[in-house]
């Protein structure tokens, strides 16, 4: 009886987890690989922030459950990326993936330039790759204002402290 009880028990508890963490039980990913360009060569981009946010229903009239939430993800070494579950900054929770929504999303990586786009996940897994165009950032001062010299941080940099 006792194992019965024991048994019965651990059943109970794995069906509420599953229950309270729906992206575990197999809830909507959003997931792919991001590469940046020159115009000639494609290379996988490391640290990368994707941001995604819901801005509605593909069709009806549903809501989502707080007005706050945001997916966040960040590349791995070779580009790719997964995000199954919205964050909620002011509840402190987080809430799965919902399918059938149009989301805004936001790629930012350091020497690209930004890229923003509205997309929609509609089924358990949508998979999307993105190419970011590499920037020129190389600024040339040619007014004569600013004066460049190196004789205040020494040739290697400067490390500053703390109180």
């Amino acid at each position: 009886m006792t194992i019965a009880r024991t048994f019965l028990g651990l059943m109970l508890a794995s069906a509420l987890l599953l229950i309270a963490t729906p992206a575990l039980a197999g809830g909507p990913t959003l997931e792919g690989k991001v590469v940046g360009t020159d115009g000639e060569m494609e290379t996988p981009l490391e640290n990368v922030r994707i941001n995604i946010t819901p801005l509605g229903p593909i069709k009806g009239k549903k809501r989502a459950p707080v007005d706050d939430l945001v997916g966040v993800a960040t590349t791995t070494p070779l580009g790719k990326f997964r995000i199954g579950e919205l964050s909620s900054p002011s509840k402190g929770e987080e809430y799965p993936l919902m399918k059938n929504w149009r989301y805004a999303i936001e790629i930012e990586a350091a020497g690209h330039y930004l890229f923003d786009q509205e997309i929609e996940v509609k089924g358990r897994a949508s998979t999307l790759d993105f190419i970011l165009k590499s920037r020129d950032y190389k600024v040339l001062d040619d007014t004569g204002v600013v004066e460049t010299t190196n004789s205040t941080i020494g040739g290697n940099g400067q490390v500053r402290w703390g109180n």
